[in-house]
């Protein structure tokens, strides 16, 4: 990463410009803790700590949490996608043309835009599905869907830590 500051103005972390790219990277990091520890969460231990209640308390609890904790996620996705691309306009746009992309970003931005297209399914098929089983009463339809939604997230899990762990030992 070091190196990556001769590409910006004046190559010292004391400039302005290398200033505003710390905050885009602080806020990058903080939105991706955020986002794989809330999977962490859900996946590792409140569907766990959920699983001995009766079926329709289950199902209720969860789609509950479901519409608080996904439209989170969406806001730290969004922040991750927008802070990591201007983290790369930034250093792109000041190394003259000689900018190429480093492979380790390159994974972890193909990485982040699956699981990002994933949270889309999650949030818009999967959770409008489970709200509607779930208000109808279909609670044997609603925990399906439900189980479909943890699969989806534990995948999402993974991912996340794959790309921390690109991130780190790349």
């Amino acid at each position: 990463m070091r190196r990556l500051w001769h590409a910006l103005p004046g190559g010292s972390p004391h400039t302005i410009v290398s200033q505003m790219y710390n905050l885009l990277k602080f806020l990058h990091v903080l939105s991706i803790v955020a986002w794989v520890g809330g999977l962490f969460f859900a996946v590792g231990l409140l569907y766990p700590a959920l699983r001995p209640l009766a079926e329709q308390e289950r199902v209720a609890s969860l789609a509950r949490v479901m519409q608080r904790f996904l439209p989170a996620v969406a806001i730290a996705a969004l922040l991750a996608l927008l802070s990591g691309l201007g983290m790369i306009g930034m250093v792109s746009f000041h190394a003259d043309g000689g900018f190429r992309m480093p492979l380790a970003w390159t994974l972890m931005s193909t990485l982040g835009l699956v699981m990002m297209a994933l949270l889309v399914y999650q949030y818009f098929g999967l959770f409008d599905r489970l709200e509607q089983r779930a208000a109808a009463g279909d609670w044997a339809a609603a925990a399906s869907v439900l189980a479909r939604l943890r699969t989806g997230l534990a995948i999402t899990l993974a991912l996340g830590v794959a790309t921390v762990a690109v991130v780190f030992l790349a």
